[in-house]
């Protein structure tokens, strides 16, 4: 797998995801930042998901954000949360092995962060992925 400061493309069964990666050597921890609904302009743009990153990059972590499948130049189409999960799975795992390759350990924590749609998304992966240490859920929509 090769892996890019800056915007770039991971590799993903249905095809690619557009990323925007910020490796820092001196990161002692690593983030996933989740995006708004697809099907409401939701990006990895979006100035909450934005603020966020920047906010973790000066905290100390490693970031990564990018859009789900079938938003931007990702490839897919929105799959109702199911296949969005899959996509923050594919992200994590890209994360995770790009932050071994360049320090040879393990991150000291695992954050994942989403706003919104995001938010959803980011709790499915959370609780199910025993890697993630902590989530922070921004506008967690109630009703869905």
């Amino acid at each position: 797998m090769e892996f890019l400061k800056g915007n770039c493309y991971i590799p993903a069964p249905h095809g690619r995801l557009e990323a925007i990666h910020k490796p820092d050597g001196d990161a002692t921890r690593a983030a996933l930042i989740l995006h708004p609904h697809p099907l409401h302009a939701g990006t990895m743009h979006n100035k909450v998901v934005y603020r966020t990153a920047k906010a973790l990059q000066d905290a100390g972590y490693e970031t990564l954000r990018f859009n789900f499948r079938g938003v931007g130049q990702s490839s897919g189409v929105y799959d109702h949360g199911v296949g969005e999960t899959d996509d923050a799975r594919v992200a994590l795992d890209y994360l995770l092995e790009h932050y071994r390759r360049e320090r040879q350990s393990e991150p000291e924590e695992v954050l994942v962060a989403g706003f919104s749609f995001g938010s959803l998304v980011g709790l499915r992966l959370g609780s199910l992925d025993q890697r993630v240490d902590r989530l922070i859920a921004i506008g967690l929509p109630a009703r869905m």
